[in-house]
């Protein structure tokens, strides 16, 4: 048996695609250290060990043909087969084995999904600790919402960042934590503020692999690029005006990509007053997380001081974005090829 699993459970937009990039191209250095990363559950984002422990099957696994609970539990045990192989070809048990899964903390919002997996995992491990990045909450509504641009939505950003509110789960560190700590305890759950300035050497690479008791400076690590960044302000105008004119209808990804590798950067959308009303609806549970994952922070997320001033350029300059998008798919048919594709990237 396994003495622990360290379940990073990858609250999005924390870089948690460039830390899974760079523990997959690291598998075997880890392994050096004791560590074990499988692939039985997905070699890359280990989205099984979300999405067979939510209570009935939902549209990811619909489509691999999964429709009932009974179907979901012997997939379950096909999981743990996979995983007791894996590890029997090891040769020598490892110490730990590693998780890493932003739907862990997306898709597993139930006390009674995630005791399920801690139920699963302990027949692979004696311990169980987990591992969380922590980000303030109108920064993580504004990283998301480059993330739901590109998967086909189309709202402003005002309208967006209505959703973003303490009984939304997904925004709510207390409830994430508290549900977590069902599975995990104590000196267990490993929690983090993710900004350049609390990451160990500015890097979430390095920091994990703090939390893990591994010296980066000691090793063949490779380095790996920035993943999953988000989208510019002429990227997200871009890809909204995509969507609607589409209807929401699929960009073919191999496209997509493209499109927001050249559309990348970053931006703040979030104005003064939505910070404010932000900071001011959350101050009772960022305390509770401050108070007992981090008693020796003064609060749990520093003060804010620069806002955005472009929620009046957004609405004076989308209609503009979007006409010059409906004209270039006007033009193609509503079809995809690179040169529609390079027409849209010049548009920023």
């Amino acid at each position: 048996m396994i003495n622990r699993i360290i379940i990073h459970i990858g609250i999005e937009k924390t870089a948690t695609t460039s830390l899974q990039d760079f523990l997959r191209k690291n598998d075997h250095e880890l392994l050096k250290h004791g560590y074990f990363l499988p692939n039985a559950a997905g070699e890359f984002n280990q989205v099984l060990f979300a999405k067979l422990f939510r209570r009935r099957p939902e549209s990811f696994l619909r489509r691999h043909g999964i429709f009932t609970t009974s179907e979901q539990a012997k997939m379950r045990d096909r999981l743990q087969y996979d995983l007791e192989k894996e590890i029997s070809q090891l040769g020598k048990t490892p110490e730990a084995m590693i998780i890493t899964s932003e739907w862990l903390h997306s898709k597993l919002t139930k006390s009674d999904e995630i005791k399920a997996l801690g139920d699963f995992l302990k027949k692979f491990a004696k311990k169980i600790e987990v591992v969380c990045y922590l980000k303030e909450q109108s920064a993580l509504a504004n990283s998301k919402y480059s993330t739901s641009l590109r998967y086909g939505l189309s709202p402003s950003f005002e309208e967006y960042i209505k959703e973003c509110r303490p009984g939304v789960t997904y925004y709510n560190h207390l409830q994430t934590l508290s549900r977590w700590s069902e599975i995990a305890s104590g000196e267990k759950i490993k929690c983090r503020v993710f900004s350049k300035r609390d990451l160990k050497e500015g890097s979430i690479s390095v920091d994990f692999l703090d939390q893990l008791g591994v010296d980066f400076t000691n090793g063949d690590w490779k380095e790996t690029p920035t993943l999953n960044q988000s989208l510019s302000f002429n990227g997200a105008m871009i890809f909204r005006a995509l969507n609607e004119t589409l209807a929401g209808s699929n960009i073919p990804w191999k496209y997509k990509n493209v499109i927001s590798d050249a559309l990348c950067g970053s931006h703040n959308f979030v104005t003064e007053a939505e910070y404010n009303r932000i900071s001011e609806e959350f101050s009772f549970s960022n305390e509770a997380v401050r108070e007992r994952f981090f008693p020796n922070r003064k609060t749990l997320f520093e003060q804010q001081n620069s806002f955005s001033k472009s929620q009046l350029l957004e609405a004076e300059l989308y209609p503009e974005f979007l006409s010059a998008v409906q004209a270039i798919l006007t033009r193609s048919g509503n079809q995809f090829n690179e040169n529609v594709v390079q027409e849209i990237c010049n548009l920023s």
